[in-house]
């Protein structure tokens, strides 16, 4: 799994108007590992205890700072802190890790029925 930056994901996000070429990507991965920002590690303790999303940050999160990203995982904590949405609650669209969430987002079987 490889370590990825948010000028990596922002330069992706740029290149690919489409966010299901991601998907097929972070399937070939097995997810990712990410560092986030200052700014996201600011969204972080705004949010922490308040959100499902933090706790899973929080809990994948290594002693480097390293975050893994498994996109089932994360799509189950995006559900419950806003079901069927796949976007981060207070984090600007323009960062990195929201691209991570848009790109990896997996729709539960229950949002869809």
């Amino acid at each position: 799994m490889n370590l990825y930056t948010s000028e990596q994901i922002l330069k992706y996000s740029e290149d690919h108007d489409d966010f299901f070429m991601f998907d097929d990507d972070f399937s070939l991965m097995g997810g990712l590992k990410y560092t986030l920002t200052e700014a996201e590690n600011q969204w972080l303790e705004f949010v922490r205890g308040r959100y499902c999303i933090a706790d899973y940050i929080i809990d994948n999160t290594d002693d480097n700072g390293v975050t893994t990203f498994d996109s089932d995982e994360f799509s189950k904590a995006l559900d419950n802190d806003c079901g069927g949405c796949g976007k981060a609650v207070c984090l600007s669209d323009d960062t990195a890790l929201q691209m991570i969430f848009f790109y990896g987002y997996r729709e539960s079987e229950e949002n869809t029925e």
